[in-house]
């Protein structure tokens, strides 16, 4: 496994992935993402259960859900 060094603001930046699919996709960048706060953004239907792994620190939003959040705190 390659090493790496210490993670770039690790304790300030939080990556915003909007998806309508699994998060299956997460594991082959773990190196890179793991480190970090992911804040997960779901567009489509609310009802479908996103799979989250396990590692990973994140929030999940449903879009309509999020955008109001932003817009209440801008």
């Amino acid at each position: 496994m390659a090493s790496f060094a210490t993670p770039f603001l690790e304790d300030e930046l939080d990556i915003v992935i909007p998806t309508i699919r699994n998060l299956n996709f997460l594991e082959m960048w773990r190196l890179f993402f793991q480190p970090y706060h992911l804040i997960i953004v779901q567009d489509g239907d609310p009802s479908k259960i996103i799979k989250v792994l396990e590692g990973f620190c994140l929030s999940l939003f449903w879009l309509y859900g999020f955008q109001e959040e932003v817009y209440l705190h801008h």
